[in-house]
């Protein structure tokens, strides 16, 4: 683990979008845990209505698969992931602010985040290959993995007092601004860290 950390901190890039990933994917866990409640309790639907809105989501999930799939090369990937990790949060929000039982608004927000999975997934996998030297990758998907292990139950299990303290709608409100919040921060360091990298290498 110490030389996975040891090699992170000399590639920023790639540590920034590991911290992102992982607040993404905490803060993404009381939509998995809460929206069957959702639907039912702040929107009076039935199972059919949950069933629509995931529709959505595994409809764009396929969609963005086949995007991954078919597009051969992502120019300006690491600024394409941040920005769409920045539009899961915004999916995210348009889930939360839906009006009472409209639950098309809720598929639009869920099927945009199942296009943007598939992709951010294909997009980080490139990245992480392409900047992490071959000996050191099995560290660093070990560091990635372990974290994601780590904090995604913690996610769960506060999901529910959470939300009896906010509301569910509220909840996931506030986990989009924050999400957007702390994707904009990562980026824009990521991006510092680029630029500083880049002109060091003029100079040399």
């Amino acid at each position: 683990f110490k030389v996975g950390f040891r090699t992170l901190k000399l590639i920023p890039v790639v540590l920034m979008m590991l911290l992102v990933s992982m607040f993404v994917n905490f803060l993404w866990r009381p939509f998995g845990i809460l929206m069957p409640y959702f639907v039912r309790f702040d929107h009076s639907g039935t199972a059919s209505d949950l069933a629509f809105v995931l529709t959505f989501m595994n409809g764009g999930m396929l969609l963005g698969a086949l995007i991954a799939s078919v597009k051969k090369q992502w120019k300006h990937g690491i600024s394409i992931y941040f920005g769409g990790e920045f539009t899961l949060m915004v999916a995210y929000a348009i889930v939360a602010i839906s009006p009472y039982g409209f639950f098309l608004q809720m598929g639009i927000g869920a099927a945009i985040f199942g296009i943007m999975v598939p992709i951010l997934n294909t997009i980080y996998l490139t990245i992480i290959q392409i900047k992490v030297p071959a000996d050191k990758m099995g560290r660093i998907s070990s560091i990635d993995f372990a974290v994601s292990m780590a904090i995604s139950p913690i996610g769960a299990i506060i999901s529910g007092p959470l939300a009896e303290l906010f509301g569910v709608a509220n909840l996931f409100l506030y986990c989009a601004i924050l999400g957007m919040l702390i994707t904009i921060i990562f980026w824009w360091i990521a991006h510092v860290r680029l630029s500083n990298n880049n002109k060091k290498e003029e100079l040399e």
